[in-house]
């Protein structure tokens, strides 16, 4: 029995030492593996890559510059074409002109068509006004004469007819405040400037129909 004894513990011995020799043998070739890995140069362009990249940081590229845009022309506002060439008689009022034809072709956009229907019916519509401004006059109405005036002023300030459309606002006011009589003392001098204000526009829409035909 003893010697039986001393077998298995021989044996169990041998087991162990086996088992350590594995073992040492393992960490040898893991440990000599690991160090041939660490040892390995990485290939030559790979490492320039690195190196280059590392040396020179990159930069964002260059933002192309536009062409240069050429400058446009500024644009001149047109010449006047026609120029009124009477004024009023009367200190007072001489220094309005009759007729602002600039300001009729800005107003119009230059649309000869539409500026020479708008002198027609002014010259047509205006007369009207100024015998119903009569009237009213004539019999009193101070309500009705400040409404013939205001119409003749919207009229004239439309088409320019600066002279005219003071002198209309002039004795819309007058009427408004019942003072008939300073309308009835104007009367003459104001269709003296319905009469110089028509002939400019005539000429005005003459000028305008040469354009245009």
């Amino acid at each position: 029995p003893s010697s039986c004894c001393c077998c298995v513990s021989w044996f169990i011995l041998m087991l162990l030492w086996i088992s350590l020799l594995i073992g040492a043998l393992g960490l040898l070739l893991y440990f000599s593996f690991f160090d041939t890995t660490a040892k390995t140069p990485a290939p030559a362009h790979s490492q320039s890559q690195s190196s280059a990249e590392t040396a020179a940081p990159r930069t964002a590229p260059a933002r192309e510059t536009p062409p240069a845009s050429h400058s446009q022309p500024v644009e001149m506002a047109p010449t006047p074409f026609f120029q009124a060439t009477t004024v009023s008689t009367s200190p007072k009022w001489a220094h309005l002109t009759p007729l602002n034809a600039e300001f009729v072709e800005e107003m119009t956009e230059g649309d000869g068509a539409m500026i020479v229907e708008l002198i027609h019916t002014f010259d047509e519509s205006t007369k009207c006004e100024l015998d119903s401004l009569q009237e009213a006059l004539d019999a009193d109405k101070a309500l009705d004469a400040e409404i013939h005036a205001h119409s003749i002023k919207g009229a004239s300030s439309y088409l320019g007819a600066d002279l005219l459309s003071a002198h209309a606002k002039e004795l819309e006011f007058a009427a408004k405040g019942g003072d008939l009589t300073l309308v009835r003392s104007e009367m003459t001098q104001f269709r003296a400037h319905l009469e110089l204000t028509l002939t400019e526009l005539r000429k005005y829409c003459a000028v305008v129909e040469q354009r245009i035909a």
